[in-house]
């Protein structure tokens, strides 16, 4: 149905609302662009400037019914990253 590399829009569209969707962690990378120059006498000077991005990990939780495994699939910039098993589900499956 869905697997990694999907976008959040198409796991939505291909299996509806989650029954937890939650924002489990976040992350922040930093990136440095510069130039260093010889400034002569053993001197150098650098210049440039840095950047830095985070995102949000979003986890959503899909009941699968009773006796069956609940779903969980973890997104990155909105895009499916990873699934895994969970606990057993209870009573109707979420899209029922």
């Amino acid at each position: 149905m869905v697997g990694v590399g999907d976008t959040a829009g198409k796991v939505l569209m291909t299996c509806g609302q989650p029954s937890i969707r939650e924002v489990t962690s976040s992350e922040t990378e930093g990136s440095y662009r510069g130039s260093t120059r010889y400034r002569g006498g053993g001197r150098y000077t650098t210049q440039g400037t840095y950047s830095e991005t985070s995102e949000n990990i979003e986890t959503w939780y899909y009941n699968c019914g009773r006796n069956k495994f609940i779903q969980i699939l973890t997104f990155k910039r909105g895009v499916l990253v990873d699934i895994e098993d969970g606990g057993y589900g209870s009573g109707k499956a979420d899209w029922e």
